[in-house]
């Protein structure tokens, strides 16, 4: 597969659009009747890695194009490393290779991914995914009543979100 075809490959992964996120004040939007738009992001985990091997193929130096997963390969965590100090080697080490003239593919890219399925502490799941017929507003409402209850034991699911609750998936059904 040629560089040109590689963007176009897909991932099975779906996200919503991240303008349907923004302005979430739980004020009434006009697109809230609006079925919710889902599109299916570039693999860039794939394509990242079909650039290296193109660029090994064409005979660059195997050390000087990593991929963003490797890293942790060159910046090993030590025992004793805050979370700051691990923070600041980490980018010193980028900077550095970097520097060099390293380059560094972006495999981990995760942007604006929204789940379609959510879980609760209790085992309820709930499906407002590409077929579950939810709505914008349906769906900012929801992920607001799941922020409340997202830790409670036992959750009762008002009759509105029982559509979208996947049966005998959860602890509460056992």
């Amino acid at each position: 597969m040629s560089q040109q075809e590689a963007p176009a490959q897909h991932s099975k992964a779906m996200y919503s659009e991240s303008a349907q996120t923004h302005g979430d004040n739980g004020a009434r939007h006009d697109s809230d009747d609006e079925p919710m738009v889902y599109r299916i992001p570039k693999d860039y985990a794939t394509i990242a890695r079909q650039e290296r091997h193109s660029l090994l193929a064409e005979g660059a130096d195997p050390d000087s194009v990593i991929l963003q997963s490797e890293l942790h390969n060159y910046v090993p965590r030590r025992e004793n490393d805050s979370v700051d100090q691990y923070t600041k080697r980490y980018a010193d080490t980028m900077m550095d290779l970097t520097r060099r003239g390293v380059q560094i593919l972006n495999d981990m890219l995760t942007g604006d991914m929204m789940p379609g399925t959510f879980g609760t502490a209790s085992g309820k799941v709930f499906d407002l995914g590409p077929e579950s017929g939810s709505t914008k507003g349906e769906y900012r409402e929801f992920r607001r009543w799941l922020l409340g209850v997202q830790e409670a034991e036992q959750i009762e699911v008002p009759e509105k979100w029982l559509k979208f609750e996947k049966p005998g998936e959860g602890k509460d059904d056992q």
